[in-house]
C-alpha cells in the first residue's frame, strides 16, 4: 500500500478498488472478480511533526491521520458492467452475437429488430437507410420526437449505442446499394445482412453485391395489418431476388386478395402506401418472432434457401402466433 500512497499524495481523494474472486456456484472455482470501490481521503502531504520523510515516517503519519482507527471507510457503490454479467439474463445464441450485422432499412421493423438484437448482446452493427424520421413514424418506431427530421440511420445508431455498453453501431445515410466507396468500406466486413425494407430493388442489390465468403442474408417483411411476417434466409452466395419472390409472391397475393375491399388510407401519420395501417403491439410482436427465426436460421447454419411465415391467429379475439415453414 505504501508505494501506492506515495503516488497519490496530491491533496485529493482517490478511489481504491478491492477485487474479490466470485464463483458461479457455492464452493466452485472463481469465475470472475467483483470490484468493490472505496474512497481514500486526501493523504498527508508532509510527515507528522517529529517524523522523518522516510517510509516509517509516512506510514505512521497515515496511520494516525487518514487511516486512524476511528475513521470510517467510505464505500462507493459499484456495478459489474462486464459483457457476461450485463447480458446474463437475456443473451441470444453466441453464434448470432458473433456476427457483424448490416441492417438495411431502419423503419418500424428494422428499429424493433435491431433493438432486440442489441439488448440481447449483439456486438457489431451497421444501420443503412437514407430516410429521415418524421412525426408519422412515431406510431410504430422506436425513435422519438427528439429525432424528428433527423437521419433514421444515425438516430437509430445513437439510440442503440446507448442501449448497451458492449456494442458498436455505425450508420450509413444512403439508399442501398447506391453507396460511396467510403460507405462500401463500412459494410464490407458484415457477415449477417438483414433486409427490412420490403423493396425488390434492394433484394436485387443484395444479390449482386460482393459480400464476404461466410455472409448470410435474411429478408423480413410485414403482411397486411401487420398480421403476417415473411422471412427468407440463405447464404449470400445462394441469395437471389427470385428465390425470395418465388417463396413469398403467392402468400402476398393471397394476403392482398383477402383485403381487396379495404381502401388504402390517405397519406398521414404512420399510414402511406404501400406501408399499410397496423398497430404497434402487432409490429413489435412480429419483430420479436422475426428475431427468434433469425436466431434459428443462424444456429442451424447454411442450408440453402429457407423461409417461414409467422401468422397472427385468432378464435375469439387474439389467440397467438403460429409458424409455417415455406418450402422452395
Amino acid at each position: 500500500m505504501l508505494p501506492l500512497c506515495h503516488r497519490i499524495r496530491d491533496g485529493r481523494p482517490h478511489l481504491l478498488l478491492l477485487g474479490f474472486p466470485i464463483p458461479d456456484a457455492i464452493d466452485g472455482p472463481p469465475m470472475q472478480l467483483h470490484w468493490q470501490a472505496m474512497r481514500v481521503p486526501p493523504l498527508a502531504r508532509s510527515p507528522r511533526a517529529g517524523f522523518r520523510a522516510k517510509d516509517v515516517g509516512w506510514r505512521e503519519t497515515d496511520r494516525r491521520t487518514t487511516f486512524a482507527p476511528d475513521n470510517r471507510i467510505e464505500w462507493v457503490a459499484s456495478d459489474n458492467w462486464s459483457e457476461a454479467n450485463a447480458h446474463a439474463r437475456g443473451r441470444f445464441a453466441e453464434r448470432l452475437l458473433a456476427k457483424k450485422i448490416l441492417l438495411i432499412g431502419a423503419g418500424a421493423l428494422g428499429s424493433a429488430v435491431s433493438e432486440m438484437l442489441v439488448r440481447g448482446g449483439a456486438r457489431r452493427m451497421v444501420i443503412c437507410d437514407s430516410d429521415t424520421f418524421e412525426h408519422g413514424n412515431l406510431s410504430r418506431h422506436t425513435l422519438t420526437m427528439g429525432d424528428e427530421h433527423a437521419s433514421k440511420a444515425a438516430s437509430l445508431a445513437a439510440r442503440l449505442t446507448m442501449a448497451s455498453a458492449h456494442v458498436r453501431v455505425d450508420s450509413v445515410d444512403a439508399e442501398f446499394p447506391e453507396l460511396t466507396p467510403e460507405q462500401q468500406a463500412s459494410i464490407s466486413t458484415c457477415n449477417l445482412i438483414l433486409d427490412c425494407t420490403a423493396k425488390d430493388d434492394v433484394l436485387s442489390g443484395i444479390e449482386a453485391y460482393g459480400w464476404v465468403e461466410d455472409a448470410y442474408v435474411v429478408s423480413m417483411s410485414f403482411g397486411w395489418h401487420l398480421h403476417r411476417l415473411y422471412i427468407v434466409g440463405a447464404p449470400a452466395r445462394e441469395f437471389t431476388r427470385s428465390a425470395v419472390t418465388g417463396l413469398l409472391a403467392p402468400l402476398v397475393q393471397k394476403d392482398l386478395a383477402n383485403h381487396e375491399t379495404e381502401g388504402l388510407l390517405r397519406e398521414g401519420p404512420g399510414c402511406w402506401h404501400p406501408v399499410f395501417p397496423g398497430r404497434t403491439d402487432d409490429a413489435w410482436m412480429m419483430a420479436a418472432a422475426g428475431v427468434k427465426e433469425l436466431e434459428r436460421l443462424i444456429e442451424r447454419g447454411p442450408d440453402g434457401v429457407q423461409g417461414a411465415m409467422y401468422r397472427w391467429t385468432e378464435a375469439d379475439g387474439f389467440e397467438g402466433v403460429s409458424r409455417q415453414v415455406l418450402t422452395p
